[in-house]
């Protein structure tokens, strides 16, 4: 049974600033992770069906990193 020093003490009503967070950006940020994770998700059933064009696509992307990291490096 819920007694009246639970009414009495009770906090107040969330700050404004508190209640933008829980409302827009906690479910956006929520969004935002679900959304990343479908890309995952698509990118890992691509990569089941035909692994070559992105183990070559990985290789390539790495390759550039590295070259362009060595040219980098040449010019210190």
């Amino acid at each position: 049974m819920v007694s009246e020093a639970y009414l009495q003490d009770r906090p107040g009503p969330p700050l404004a600033a508190r209640r933008f967070f829980d409302q827009q950006v906690i479910p956006a940020a929520i969004d935002a992770a679900a959304a990343v994770e479908a890309l995952a998700e698509r990118l890992a059933v691509q990569v089941r069906r035909a692994p070559a064009p992105v183990l070559g696509a990985v290789l390539a992307a790495g390759f550039l990193a590295g070259w362009a990291g060595w040219r980098r490096a040449l010019r210190r």
